[in-house]
């Protein structure tokens, strides 16, 4: 086929024929231009996953938010495939691995650690039962990107886009007749790498020291300094230094030097105050 009107309306010939049979009983011509459309329909959609632009960036990183037990943080991805674009909205669950951990947030192993796992940061795509990454589906007559589990967004690519001009019942001859879910595969190959790509630029930071104060909400009793709580299933404890710094701890990281530097200013400033208080007397 030199251009594509001349596919659409070659494509549409072999489907009418599929229907003429069909209606005829005559199998053998039935299975015939069955074959012949499905022939013209693979090459439409190899051609298309070579010359169709493919593209995904990733558009928005949000907030560290916790979601019942867990941390998690939504992101958005512009995906455009070849006139078409969308956006499609993925997560990442977030949490810190202890130290010592044999498991990272999704279940998987660190095997390479063992016993002497330090403890950090982690962002995974699955928190161990729902993934978060967007995904390519094809079907028996569309293509599908789907996003994250409970995002919003996605795509379609119908044969329509790849072969505009199709009337609504030669839709519906490939949609009833033929098994196009194989075909689909160069431009589903093209998309998921896309995507892999742009989902690995998924950076989701350590929430900071003013972010986790204010989670905390509340100071610990008689020491303004300190804050401890729960957030999103982890224990943490956050302290300022004498210039307002803020450390934040989870586990046996280190707080206890951090909580005492804090506590013992706490104290010296009560002495102080006691202390002014009675040379005023």
């Amino acid at each position: 086929m030199n251009t594509t009107q001349d596919t659409t309306t070659h494509l549409s010939t072999l489907l009418a024929r599929v229907r003429a049979a069909g209606a005829g009983e005559d199998e053998a011509a039935f299975d015939a231009a069955i074959m012949d459309a499905e022939a013209v329909i693979v090459s439409a959609i190899a051609q298309a996953a070579r010359d169709w632009p493919v593209n995904a960036t990733v558009s928005h990183v949000g907030p560290v938010e916790e979601c019942g037990d867990g941390l998690y943080a939504d992101y958005s991805i512009l995906l455009s495939v070849g006139p078409k674009s969308a956006k499609v909205g993925g997560w990442r669950c977030c949490g810190w691995v202890l130290p010592g951990a044999s498991q990272d947030l999704d279940g998987s192993g660190l095997r390479n650690w063992g016993d002497s796992q330090p403890g950090f940061w982690s962002q995974t795509d699955s928190d161990g039962q729902l993934s978060g990454k967007p995904h390519v589906g094809p079907s028996e007559y569309a293509l599908a990107v789907h996003p994250g589990y409970g995002r919003d967004g996605g795509m379609e690519v119908g044969l329509g886009d790849i072969v505009p001009g199709l009337s609504p019942e030669d839709l519906e001859t490939v949609a009833d007749h033929l098994d196009m879910s194989q075909a689909w595969a160069p431009l589903v190959g093209r998309i998921e790498d896309a995507l892999a790509e742009a989902i690995g630029d998924v950076d989701v930071g350590e929430p900071d020291g003013e972010t986790i104060w204010a989670e905390l909400s509340e100071p610990m009793r008689d020491v303004d300094d300190v804050r401890t709580g729960a957030w999103g299933g982890y224990f943490l404890v956050a302290a300022k230094d004498e210039v307002g710094a803020i450390h934040v701890s989870h586990a046996d990281d280190g707080w206890q030097d951090a909580v005492g530097r804090a506590a013992s200013r706490a104290i010296v400033a009560e002495i102080d105050r006691e202390i002014a208080q009675h040379d005023e007397q």
